[in-house]
């Protein structure tokens, strides 16, 4: 458990990196290659990772590697079997629902940050006579940038002090605790300039310690439950949000016609959720860990 919590932040900072990159360098793609270029781009890219994953495959110590049995008795897990573990254990119950929630918010975020940006786009086009596509495009690069950035540096040198001073459960109240306070100014101040800062700070600190937390979670868990039940989480419920939170925007926007304050106002109430299941999720560690 301890490598574990050692380790996590050091693979998550390589990949915050590579983020990092990919945001430096969009801006700069698209004005060359234009969108088709920068996706024809991004697809070559995929080889590099298939080319790692053979080449450090014989690099793996052998007190290390997977190993086959000739013979097994155990049977097949049934189809369903990853929601039984997932909703029989209260522990993961909760972490699934931490996922569910975070992406609904993270989603009507989103949402509320381009429709800011739309306006802006298209008044600065009306002022400044250029296309609204070269806008958005030049505000997504540099906001993906600072975005990663801070990630990044919240990866390298705070997440594994975080756990070191208030441990992997607890650092789960800090983004939610951040959620309220931005999602609060943004009611005070729907401005652009705000809402870009409230996304910046959120989406930095979900990509790093959020997330890091999130995977350290497993670590003091049955087998069972994390080869079987977080690979549950991360592909149905963390799908299962996706798909709540964009039917959620669509019909809240197009259906409801609920205005960005009412959507900020729910991001409220939805990061107070985010924070009551955090600490139920605290309080589950513990007798976990112990």
């Amino acid at each position: 458990m301890k490598s574990g919590q050692r380790l996590f932040p050091l693979i998550a900072a390589a990949a915050a990196f590579g983020a990092l990159l990919g945001s430096g360098l969009a801006s700069g793609l698209d004005h060359a290659l234009g969108h088709g270029g920068v996706m024809w781009v991004a697809a070559g890219l995929l080889l590099i990772p298939w080319w790692l994953s053979l080449s450090t495959e014989g690099k793996i110590p052998s007190g290390s590697g997977c190993f086959t049995l000739e013979s097994s008795d155990s049977e097949p897990y049934a189809i369903l079997h990853g929601f039984k573990v997932v909703l029989q254990n209260r522990y993961l119950t909760l972490i699934a629902c931490l996922v569910i929630v975070l992406n609904l918010i993270n989603t009507n975020g989103e949402y509320i940050l381009a429709t800011f940006v739309t306006d802006m786009a298209e008044e600065s086009a009306a002022r400044l006579r250029h296309s609204v596509d070269q806008y958005i495009t030049n505000f997504y690069s540099h906001y993906l940038f600072l975005t990663t950035l801070a990630g990044f540096l919240i990866q390298l040198f705070l997440v594994s002090r975080i756990f070191d001073r208030i441990g992997v459960a607890h650092s789960l109240y800090i983004l939610p605790v951040l959620m309220i306070a931005s999602y609060s100014l943004m009611a005070l101040l729907p401005a652009l300039l705000v809402a870009r800062a409230a996304l910046i700070s959120e989406n930095s600190v979900n990509y790093s310690l959020e997330t890091t937390a999130r995977h350290a979670l497993f670590l003091p868990v049955s087998r069972e439950d994390k080869y079987v039940g977080k690979h549950t989480i991360d592909t149905f419920f963390f799908r299962l949000g996706d798909v709540f939170s964009g039917g959620f925007v669509y019909l809240a926007s197009v259906v409801v016609g609920l205005g960005l304050v009412s959507f900020i106002s729910l991001n409220i109430a939805l990061a107070v959720l985010l924070l009551i299941i955090s600490m139920a999720i605290s309080k589950r560690h513990k007798v976990t860990a112990a």
